[in-house]
């Protein structure tokens, strides 16, 4: 018997009508050749550090911190029916197929599992991020050795134990130092970082002094046409938004236009568009949507489309992999390097590098906390940059990827590898400046005796900055977006999960130590 493991009821449906799987059990559906099954999210949990010794249940500091010699799982009691009803159905099968949601998570849920029940089978993956049945079919027609997805299971348990780890520690550690504090003082290794980004952002916005700005724009007329000029001035008075700081420049540039009279036309570029009608809706679009006509919540919006999809049949799944839409979605990270600080203090004391500017492991940008912004690309979506055709992008001739402006999750690109170097290179746009309307933590450096930070990253600027890819490809090498010819299709650079990695290399100046010669920098 072949055994499908799914992750939550609907998705077990789904494929059983697929498989034909119609006779129905408690707890799973079967047919003569296989059984499908579903987990409802996690069964198994992390063991607390009483279930390891009951003297731990006293929080004491002599106690900390304290690192499980084995780590255990427990079974969570709300679903402790139903992970005895899999662990029977493992002990009648001849192999398993994992259909879990094709992520880290979904692959930690089924692994754990099989890992508990001391599966020692055959293992396949469905991969398959659309349950329409079309979608389903190509995925069983197409199962991936278990070996594949393994490296998942690994992640999702480096994830969850480095979760445990900081949170029970820390979290005891803290609230045992400050017993002034009436409650328990909650520590999370993603939650406080994340805390500390809103609070700085809060700070930020309290000491937040109005600058005044200048634009300069003019009404040129010609026979029976008329068009707007915009005055572009001098980089000396702009700040990092390209807009004129200094009065006076502005004033004078008035000055002369008022002076002049006549302008002389010197190019003219006419391009032909075609107006698409609107795709489809995506999810994200479809919360966004009715957030603004009728206040709804994402959840609200979530649950009513998948009872649509599942109860009435009157929609496609809402988070369906089809490519129809030219229009993709990305969430970013941008995270210190996690070696830099310590392989810069070393050299330093040589005089052979200079010290970088981020530290390692902080959060300068997370795009879910960014979520205005970043989902719906407010206020950027009316800036010049955003508006004007050939200004900020991303490509060459030939060979366009995309816009830095709005800098947002969603991008026109059907190349996944494309959209996702772009979104990238927003977010290093981003955080290599300071005062932009974002929730952020600038990755900027002042400048001091002997010592040169980079300035912000341009793009396609391959001496202010470079990429190496890390992820689902390593490379040796750094370059510049785009890092290919017109005619390449980056088949060896796309990630099936649609993940990707870079380090951002920047370079930095300082002075070498007296008598010795300066070598390199890194950072």
């Amino acid at each position: 018997m072949q055994l499908y493991l799914c992750e939550k009821p609907s998705q077990a449906r789904d494929i059983a009508r697929v498989l034909d799987a119609r006779n129905r059990s408690d707890g799973y559906l079967h047919n003569a050749t296989v059984t499908i099954t579903w987990c409802f999210g996690h069964l198994l949990s992390m063991a607390a550090p009483e279930d390891y010794d009951p003297a731990l249940k006293h929080w004491r500091a002599e106690h900390l911190p304290f690192i499980p010699p084995a780590w255990r799982l427990v079974i969570r009691p709300e679903v402790r029916k139903q992970f005895r009803i899999i662990e029977k159905l493992l002990k009648q099968a001849d192999a398993v197929v994992i259909a879990t949601d094709a992520d880290r998570e979904g692959e930690t849920i089924a692994r754990e599992i099989l890992e508990q029940c001391r599966w020692r089978g055959p293992v396949q993956r469905l991969w398959l991020s659309a349950l329409d049945e079309a979608s389903i079919h190509k995925a069983l027609a197409a199962l991936r050795p278990g070996d594949s997805t393994f490296p998942l299971y690994q992640a999702g348990l480096a994830r969850a134990r480095a979760d445990w780890l900081v949170g029970i520690n820390m979290t005891r550690a803290c609230t045992l130092m400050n017993r002034r504090h009436k409650g328990v003082l909650s520590v999370g290794r993603v939650q406080t970082p994340t805390l500390r980004l809103v609070v700085e952002r809060d700070r930020e916005i309290a000491r937040f002094t109005p600058r005044p700005w200048w634009r300069v724009d003019a009404r040129l007329h010609t026979g029976d046409n008329s068009f707007l000029a915009q005055w572009q001035p001098d980089s000396a008075y702009c700040d990092d938004e390209g807009r004129c700081i200094r009065e006076s420049a502005a004033r004078e540039a008035t000055a002369r236009l008022q002076q002049a009279g006549t302008a002389l036309v010197l190019d003219v570029t006419t391009r032909r568009e075609k107006t698409p009608p609107p795709q489809a809706f995506t999810l994200s679009a479809l919360q966004q949507t009715c957030s603004k006509q009728w206040g709804m919540g994402a959840q609200e919006v979530l649950d009513i489309a998948q009872r649509l999809y599942e109860t009435h049949k009157a929609t496609t799944y809402p988070r369906t992999a089809n490519q129809h839409s030219k229009i993709r979605f990305k969430n970013a990270d941008a995270i210190g390097f996690p070696a830099g600080d310590e392989l810069a203090k070393f050299f330093t004391r040589f005089g052979y590098i200079c010290s970088p500017s981020s530290q390692p492991f902080e959060p300068y940008f997370l795009s879910q906390m960014d979520t205005l912004a970043w989902r719906s690309g407010v206020p950027e979506m009316t800036y010049p940059q955003a508006l004007t055709p050939g200004l900020r992008e991303v490509g060459k001739s030939g060979d366009m990827w995309g816009n830095i402006y709005p800098r947002a999750g969603a991008i026109s690109q059907t190349h996944d590898y494309k959209a996702a170097a772009v979104i990238a290179q927003r977010v290093a746009d981003l955080v290599t400046r300071t005062g932009q309307p974002h929730i952020y933590t600038p990755l900027t450096a002042s400048s001091r005796a002997g010592y040169w930070p980079p300035s912000p990253v341009i793009e396609g600027d391959s001496v202010n900055h470079r990429w190496q890819m890390l992820t689902p490809k390593k490379t040796a090498s750094c370059s510049v977006f785009p890092d290919g010819s017109a005619t390449d299709t980056y088949a060896d650079k796309l990630a099936e999960d649609g993940a990707y990695a870079w380090t951002l290399w920047r370079p930095y100046k300082c002075c070498p130590r007296r008598g010795q010669t300066f070598l390199g920098s890194t950072g």
